[in-house]
């Protein structure tokens, strides 16, 4: 159950429902967000929805590295909702599942086993496999600098 309840837009809370999304993107944390004014709803959503639709990250990577995270932190709402953005942004199923077991799955390629490693200081030859990685790039920059 949820701590706080979504908010439910009156008729007239047209710019409410907006900014709530329409499915498949209508995330809880947007129906929370808009208990506060319009103007600060607008700002707040602004964050998270530009990293997820302009953002410079390979969104299936982005979604992995969200998720395992959100696995080992134990944080079952948050793998809740990232396992249901890696759908819409095309990671197979079985990749899906296999990020309860991590780097260890043998369905991941190489650059997807380093994302889903645990936090840790990469080795040279990891490191170096990602750096020259065009799709995982910013994702490591922002991991481990």
């Amino acid at each position: 159950m949820a701590r706080i309840p979504d908010f439910q837009p009156g008729p007239a809370d047209t710019e409410k429902k907006f900014l709530q999304g329409k499915p498949p993107f209508d995330l809880n944390i947007f129906k929370i967000i808009t208990h506060a004014p319009v103007g600060i709803a607008r700002e707040f959503i602004g964050l998270p929805a530009s990293v997820l639709m302009a953002g410079k990250l390979d969104p299936v990577l982005r979604e992995m590295a969200i998720t395992r995270a959100g696995i080992l932190c134990n944080s079952a709402y948050e793998v809740h909702q990232h396992r249901k953005l890696s759908k819409l942004v095309g990671l197979p199923e079985e990749k899906i599942k296999a990020l309860d077991t991590g780097s260890a799955s043998p369905v991941f390629s190489g650059i997807e086993k380093l994302v889903c490693a645990s936090p840790k200081k990469p080795s040279c030859s990891e490191r170096s496999a990602m750096q020259r990685s065009p799709k995982s790039r910013d994702i490591f920059l922002r991991i481990y600098w």
